[in-house]
Order: C-alpha cells, then structure tokens, then sequence
C-alpha cells in the first residue's frame, strides 16, 4: 500500500480553502452584496432592481424607474453610509446608478 500525503483535516479548514478560491470568492462575495442591497433599500426599491454589482471601490445599480433613479442620486452619500455600516470594512465610494 501506497503512504498518502494528505494529512486528515477538518471540514471547517477544508471549507475554508475551497472558499478562497478567486472564481468561488467573487461568487459568494457577489451573493453577500446583493443580499445586502436587498435588506437595505426594503421591498420597493428592490421591485426595480435589475443588478447590482461591485467593480472596485464602484457599486453599479441598475434600476427601471426612472423617478427612483434621480433619487438614488441625490441621496448617494447617505447611501454609501447606509451600505458601508454593514460592510466589515468600508468599501464603497460611488454608486452609479443606471
């Protein structure tokens, strides 16, 4: 018989390391912000939600009304404090919403 080299580990590290994975992280870090949209801006604004994405520091909103578009805009710093407080460091800077 064969010695192996893997060692016996446990489920949380094995776990753990599958979730560092890039692909899987930006994944899962994908789920976790549109779960945070979602609990944040309630039911209505969520109705005219079509995506939310994060590219860098830039969070992108897509939405189809445009009355809650230009009041996405001008409440954009309130915004970004609303989002960043849930966040466990801040990340956003800018929301463009489109």
């Amino acid at each position: 018989m064969g010695h192996s080299k893997f060692e016996p580990r446990s489920l949380k590290e094995v776990l753990e390391e599958f979730t560092q994975q890039d692909k899987l992280r930006k994944g899962i870090s994908d789920v976790r912000l549109q779960q945070l949209w979602e609990n944040s801006m309630g039911q209505y604004v969520n109705r005219y939600t079509q995506s939310v994405r994060l590219e860098g520091r830039t969070l992108r909103v897509q939405l189809t009304n445009a009355t809650l578009k230009e009041e996405m805009r001008y409440a954009e710093k309130a915004l970004i404090e609303k989002l960043n407080e849930q966040l466990p460091a801040p990340g956003i800077q800018k929301i463009i919403v489109r």
